[in-house]
């Protein structure tokens, strides 16, 4: 007999941090969020994270073991953030036994445009997603309106990811959504270096982080791969460099 099943899901790695809690229930193809937490930028995620987790839970009367599985994203993204989320992930699951699926920032990005346009989208539309990853580079991925990946996650200067961009578009004559905190660098970058791009941009999907509500059931609904332990994505070590030695008079 099928029974009603609950989901969390949370991204620590783009800037922000979001979590939310749904419910599928039984024999429904319809997801119901019953807590939700979205703030962008955000410090401090190894904190508010797992006091989140707890009040969403004690809520709704859950336990940990009462979950259907967890959602985490992996990265890349910030190296603490990224820490952060894939740390508590693998903890919980190792405590309650609820299995790990693990999406890369991408994907989490993309399914803010999958799931709030959903209906309305081609394959011949295009979802960019890029985060700032500073220095003059971004965290890239591109996907057509289906959610196929076209480009797995990368850093990329801007300039090679508007090369990038430009070359995709040749193939793809449809709506182009630029999402995450990347996309002013991208657009700024897209008007100095190919002031001729033609390509048809959204202006009404413009999410700077991911949001849980919508990657969390994105995952679901996808049955992506379940997992009891997730490894963080990182393509950059941190930035964090070490004090050096303090000279001593004694």
């Amino acid at each position: 007999m099928a029974r009603e099943t609950y989901y969390i899901g949370f991204d620590t790695a783009n800037g922000g941090l979001s979590l939310a809690l749904i419910r599928l229930p039984a024999g429904e193809a319809v997801f119901e969020t019953l807590y939700a937490f979205h703030d962008y930028p955000f410090r401090g995620h190894a904190e508010k994270l797992p006091v989140l987790f707890a009040e969403a839970l004690s809520e709704n009367g859950l336990s940990p073991e009462e979950l259907s599985g967890m959602i985490c994203v992996t990265g890349p993204g910030g190296f603490s953030g990224v820490r952060a989320g894939a740390a508590f992930a693998n903890g919980a699951a190792a405590v309650s036994g609820t299995p790990i699926i693990g999406l890369t920032s991408g994907v989490a990005l993309a399914a803010s445009v999958i799931v709030s346009c959903a209906g309305s989208l081609s394959e011949s539309d295009m979802i960019v997603t890029i985060s700032n990853a500073r220095r003059g580079e971004g965290y890239y991925a591109l996907f057509n309106g289906s959610g196929k990946v076209l480009l797995q996650d990368r850093m990329l200067s801007f300039s090679d990811a508007v090369k990038s961009l430009y070359e995709a578009a040749e193939k793809n004559a449809g709506e182009i959504f630029i999402i995450g905190h990347g996309r002013h660098n991208l657009l700024d970058m897209l008007k100095a270096e190919a002031p001729g791009f033609k390509a048809r941009i959204n202006t009404d999907v413009t999410a700077e982080s991911a949001d849980a509500s919508l990657f969390t059931s994105y995952a679901v609904q996808c049955a992506f791969p379940q997992e009891k332990y997730i490894k963080p994505f990182y393509l950059r070590e941190a930035d964090a460099v070490l004090p050096k030695a303090v000279k001593s008079f004694l």
